[in-house]
């Protein structure tokens, strides 16, 4: 592929084409990443998706229609490194000649490291305020190697403003001729990724000292965005298991006569659960990070953002 860390200002360059007969043809990752290119080309044309709803991005096995998806591609969007290794490998073998905007590269994307334990000890937390106003630059997504990242970056929802902007500009390179209908349709799809996260962090606000366990550590990013802490999580970021002792960590933090809201993935093994927490008293909600239950299309993140906020208020009662 044609780059994997794709600026704005080279989009601009190097998409300096004649406009295409049809429209682009765009393949994806995973759903909150189609999503919002189905936004910024809404009434231009409909991406496709790698990804398909209920598979796993870590251990995903390419299927002959999706590796076909890839090799038709004329532009590879996807969150970046670290997510799919599959994925990865099949768009460099497969999409060879697409440009490729890895979103993770895309400038101000705040970016937050793998943590290393399934409970949340002080020394997981930083304290500096990853969203100081010092810490961001024009090299802000160069803190960490794209590998070493924790790859969920699309819960950020600032994140996904800034990657409908990129999206924009790469289609627009690529198909110059509905530029405006592009950008402003990145325009209109962050207005509504904004709204709704402001009522999600409304919800949020509103759990108050619930104590939360994450089945998939997988919402860091919620974390520092909304300002909560979940307190502990079975599985780790990369989807690993937590074997004895990890299970052993949140069975010696969560022991005791007060509440527990577990936020489960769809598939959870309910097992896993009731060895961790033992009598713990717990409530679980489902919650899906790539929203599969989601109908596909231009809604689909601002949608996602309010499922949350609808299953997380279960948490508070």
């Amino acid at each position: 592929m044609k780059g994997t860390a794709v600026t704005l200002g080279a989009l601009l360059v190097a998409f300096g084409s004649p406009a295409m007969a049809e429209a682009p043809r765009v393949a994806t990752d995973i759903l909150p990443v189609h999503g919002l290119v189905a936004a910024v080309m809404d009434g231009v044309g409909t991406p496709g998706l790698v990804i398909g709803p209920g598979e796993d991005p870590h251990g995903h096995q390419m299927r002959p229609s999706q590796a076909a998806n890839l090799a038709r591609a004329d532009l590879v969007v996807w969150v970046g490194s670290g997510l799919s290794p599959a994925f990865e490998k099949a768009a460099e073998a497969l999409a060879g000649d697409a440009v490729s905007l890895s979103l993770s590269g895309v400038p101000g994307v705040e970016l937050l490291e793998f943590r290393s334990s399934h409970g949340h000890d002080e020394d997981d937390h930083a304290d500096e305020d990853p969203h100081d106003e010092n810490d961001h630059g024009e090299d802000d997504n160069d803190m960490h190697a794209e590998g070493d990242a924790d790859p969920h970056a699309w819960l950020d929802p600032d994140n996904a403003v800034l990657w409908s902007a990129a999206i924009a500009e790469a289609l627009a390179g690529l198909d110059p001729a509905n530029a405006d209908r592009y950008r402003a349709n990145a325009r209109e799809v962050q207005a509504k990724i904004e709204a709704a996260s402001t009522a999600l962090g409304e919800r949020i606000a509103g759990l108050g000292d619930v104590e939360i366990v994450a089945y998939h550590d997988a919402y860091q990013y919620l974390e520092v965005h909304y300002d909560f802490e979940i307190d502990s999580s079975l599985i780790d970021a990369a989807g690993a298991d937590p074997g004895a002792r990890g299970i052993a960590e949140v069975s010696a933090r969560m022991q005791g006569e007060t509440p527990v809201c577990v936020l489960a993935e769809p598939g959870f093994r309910i097992g896993l659960i009731d060895t961790a927490l033992g009598a713990v008293p717990y409530t679980i909600v489902e919650l899906d990070p790539l929203g599969a239950h989601i109908p596909q299309g231009p809604g689909f993140y601002p949608s996602l953002l309010r499922d949350f906020a609808d299953r997380l208020g279960a948490c508070g009662g």
